[in-house]
């Protein structure tokens, strides 16, 4: 299994993301995180298996929730480069790609 690190905004993202599924019912939030993280354990496992976006990196659904992992695959492991709706502002977050 290969190693992982959050971006930073990829931790708020996750942070923001168990908040706003708590106020729906409560303790939901505590499944979004469960998810987002099962999600994370598969790709350190299987990093090729995420879809393939346009910029290059890949995402992974969270199981029950409509909600995507983007990451990549580095020298170091697997980077977390965001947690995102997936209805909304689709690639934002290509800024945070690493590049060699």
């Amino acid at each position: 299994m290969l190693p992982f690190d959050l971006h930073p905004d990829a931790t708020d993202e996750i942070r923001e993301g168990v908040c706003y599924h708590d106020q729906n019912p409560p303790g939901k939030g505590d499944e979004f995180r469960e998810a987002v993280y099962d999600a994370i354990s598969f790709v350190r496992k299987f990093p090729a298996m995420g879809t393939v976006r346009a910029n290059g990196a890949r995402t992974r659904r969270a199981l029950g929730f409509d909600w995507l992992i983007a990451y990549q695959e580095t020298a170091d492991g697997i980077l977390v480069l965001a947690v995102f709706h997936g209805k909304r502002r689709p690639d934002y977050w290509a800024s945070r790609l690493v590049t060699d």
